[in-house]
């Protein structure tokens, strides 16, 4: 074992808290995100990170590795190099849940009452922010802009109308628009 001088460890104590700040900020971000197409991955994440770094452990002990783990790791990898868009980490972050799930040593009734803690959150969470649109039809939490759009349908031929915005998800016609720096908005 190699020993530690003061320096090494404030090192090591800055760099573990950097990584743990980290997951944490992914998880659970202070406020907003990232961008206006990034999402917070959420408490489940957290709760499983360990029970997967223990079954990748594990694995590599017993001398084989799982072909899950393995993607898990390299798809991190890419996309720690590549976009840092956490909406891009779903698909590792569900196979992680499913790896762990998987490993019977790793669960145990207290992970379970961590899950259904954490989705219990999730559950008060979702229903605070959305209490005011409880019992409301689907027209009338729609946006103004949305309701308009609806109305336009009946109206509209074939032609396209030109809109000045580019969120038109209840267009059921052709639409033109102008003056948008949106990614979603095709420049031609």
């Amino acid at each position: 074992m190699i020993p530690l001088n003061s320096t090494m460890e404030k090192s090591l104590a800055f760099t573990m808290e950097f990584y743990l700040t980290l997951r944490w900020l992914i998880a659970v971000p202070e406020k907003g995100v990232n961008n206006r197409y990034d999402y917070p991955v959420g408490l489940m994440y957290l709760l499983f990170l360990g029970p997967f770094l223990i079954f990748s452990i594990n694995s590599l002990r017993r001398k084989h590795i799982s072909i899950f783990a393995l993607f898990i790791v390299l798809y991190w990898g890419t996309w720690w190099f590549g976009s840092q868009q956490t909406r891009f980490l779903y698909i590792p972050i569900t196979l992680m849940y499913i790896c762990v799930m998987l490993d019977k040593r790793v669960v145990s009734k207290i992970l379970i009452l961590m899950i259904n803690f954490s989705l219990l959150i999730v559950l008060i969470s979702l229903i605070r922010a959305h209490k005011s649109d409880f019992g409301k039809s689907r027209y009338e939490v729609l946006r103004d802009k949305d309701k308009q759009l609806l109305e336009m349908a009946n109206t509209v031929q074939k032609y396209p109308v030109i809109l000045d915005y580019p969120d038109v998800a209840y267009a059921s016609f052709p639409v033109e628009v102008k003056n948008s720096d949106s990614i979603f908005a095709l420049n031609y």
